[in-house]
């Protein structure tokens, strides 16, 4: 982003404008939708499109002076798919190349917090609700003390290009078995516990090659 994001856990002043809500059912984000783009919502509240939200968070702020904005998160029912007929619930990985490259990285951003608040509702080692805290992101347990935070799950991703000499260059793709038919990728993966980042290259190339 070429503007300064703010994380924070509250606003630092009133909302009085609308705010980017980036509305989830399940992992599916909902954006109006336009041939060729689609755009997140701005709105005051959720119940302008007549949406029940079930968990609700504050993300931040851009700093733009003449165009700053806030930005929300907030969850709906797996099973409310009602919306306007020019919104729809989409995959992240779908709106590459049709949304404005900040809202890509904010929508990333925003659906880690959402995983984060629906998967921490209870306390992972005694099953007891979990309480948000208002100083940091995020939440304790008041039975055990534990805090949960927002994970982090370290990943790789690399190209690896074969140079020929006497002819154009060629470069190693994967297919999952979870994309499409005809979709490619350079090799990504996570990092295993106890590895560096470099291992994890040479174990995601070892394991493709």
């Amino acid at each position: 982003m070429n503007e300064a994001f703010v994380s924070a856990i509250t606003p630092p002043t009133p909302l009085t404008k609308p705010a980017y809500w980036f509305i989830f059912n399940g992992r599916n984000l909902l954006v109006h939708v336009t041939e060729k783009q689609a755009t997140v919502p701005q709105l005051h509240t959720p119940a302008e499109l007549e949406l029940t939200v079930i968990r609700e968070q504050y993300m931040g702020y851009c700093t733009d002076p003449e165009n700053g904005f806030h930005t929300m998160i907030a969850d709906v029912a797996t099973t409310e798919t009602a919306v306007p007929p020019d919104m729809a619930f989409l995959d992240l990985r779908r709106l590459f190349g049709t949304m404005d490259d900040k809202m890509v990285w904010l929508a990333g951003r925003a659906v880690q917090l959402a995983e984060w608040n629906r998967t921490s509702q209870f306390c992972g080692h005694c099953g007891v609700p979990t309480v948000v805290q208002t100083h940091e992101r995020a939440k304790k347990c008041p039975q055990c003390n534990r805090t949960i935070y927002p994970r982090l799950s370290p990943a790789i991703i690399v190209l690896i290009e074969k140079v020929n000499e006497d002819g154009p260059n060629e470069l190693l793709l994967a297919r999952s078995h979870r994309h499409p038919p005809g979709r490619y990728s350079v090799l990504a993966g996570f990092v295993q516990p106890g590895e560096t980042l470099e291992t994890a290259v040479a174990r995601e190339i070892m394991e493709e090659v």
